[in-house]
């Protein structure tokens, strides 16, 4: 399946399917765009870096203070 797109409640959300090496299927979302329009960039920012690296872009804190972290460290 490719990225798609769809409505939750007041917001939207992109999503795309990922398959782990024991077939499982699972996806990737991101939600809380206030138009379609709003999470098509994104959205196709995450699944082509995904398609490409077989790792979708989520920008988070999280990932930011890891690698930062990890930088430090080494």
């Amino acid at each position: 399946m490719g990225l798609s797109y769809r409505k939750r409640g007041n917001t939207r959300e992109y999503r795309f399917d990922k398959v782990t090496v024991n077939r499982i299927r699972k996806h990737m979302t991101k939600s809380g765009f206030k138009t379609k329009k709003e999470a098509e960039q994104p959205g196709l920012k995450a699944y082509n870096e995904f398609m490409h690296n077989g790792e979708a872009f989520v920008p988070s804190v999280f990932r930011r203070k890891f690698y930062m972290v990890l930088a430090i460290s080494l």
